[in-house]
């Protein structure tokens, strides 16, 4: 998409529904910002709400 390759599981796709995917820089946080149409549970990773900074 938009020269942009990403990889994503199958299964999680159809629980996350659609994805966006942000890049912030505000001067305190920079970085890529991942946000789902559904909320996911909290599993092992520090994303466990709708949206994640990584």
């Amino acid at each position: 998409m938009d020269g942009l390759t990403y990889l994503i599981d199958k299964e999680l796709s159809g629980q996350s529904g659609d994805v966006k995917v942000d890049f912030v820089d505000n001067g305190w946080q920079q970085g890529f910002v991942l946000s789902t149409a559904n909320p996911l549970g909290s599993g092992g990773g520090s994303c466990g709400s709708t949206s994640c900074s990584c």
